[in-house]
């Protein structure tokens, strides 16, 4: 995370925090098809995440790991200017205006990032793309403010097994909604997360209910 410093550091602080939430993505025809639907990474909107002069306190850092391009994927988003749902209706995911739609196409290690309440997506796999889109989207949030989850990642310290384990295991349960994965899984899973100590603060309940 050190390269991308330079870039995260005057939208953020000096002093921000990398988070253990995270994901990894593969988008071709010939597995998974396209990207998650339209939706906002807002799961911290009860704190919120937007200081008084509109720059954020916690953003979404998104690497393509391969050429991400219409044609595989790319991401999508509606500009918050151009939101009508901004900011009263942030529940509502549907791109109305869709003239404003932009897409994101990035060349492989380039960073994106973006705030809670914009609305984005990944695109479709086209049997036209040359190759998968790979990627992976890390929160990254300011270090003057509370910690938003039980999962800082310190990169100047050693990340032994188990808690490389814990958070794979703790966002597995967290992004299970877009996934459906087995509950054979799902267990395995939960037994990982409960394996440390205050667990329960590492999966929003309002996201993961382990009985529900």
């Amino acid at each position: 995370m050190r390269g991308i410093g330079p870039l995260l550091a005057p939208i953020l602080g000096q002093d921000y925090r990398v988070l253990g939430d995270f994901w990894v993505w593969c988008i071709s025809n010939r597995t998974a098809s396209a990207g998650w639907k339209p939706h906002r990474d807002h799961q911290f909107r009860r704190r919120g995440t937007l200081r008084d002069d509109r720059t954020p306190t916690i953003v979404t850092v998104w690497i393509p790991f391969t050429d991400a391009t219409p044609l595989n994927g790319c991401m999508y988003l509606l500009p918050l200017p151009s939101d009508p749902n901004f900011p009263d209706r942030p529940g509502v995911f549907e791109p109305s205006s869709l003239q404003n739609v932009r897409a994101l196409p990035a060349e492989a290690g380039s960073v994106l990032a973006w705030n809670q309440y914009v609305l984005h997506w990944g695109g479709a796999a086209s049997k036209w793309a040359d190759g998968p889109r790979m990627s992976t989207g890390i929160y990254v949030q300011a270090g003057d403010v509370p910690l938003f989850t039980e999962k800082p990642v310190d990169f100047e310290q050693p990340l032994p097994f188990e808690k490389r384990l814990s958070l794979i295991a703790s966002n597995m349960l967290l992004y299970q909604h877009e996934h459906r994965f087995p509950p054979e899984l799902v267990d395995v899973a939960l037994k990982a997360v409960q394996a440390l100590p205050n667990w329960e603060r590492m999966i929003p309940d309002s996201l993961f209910r382990p009985n529900a």
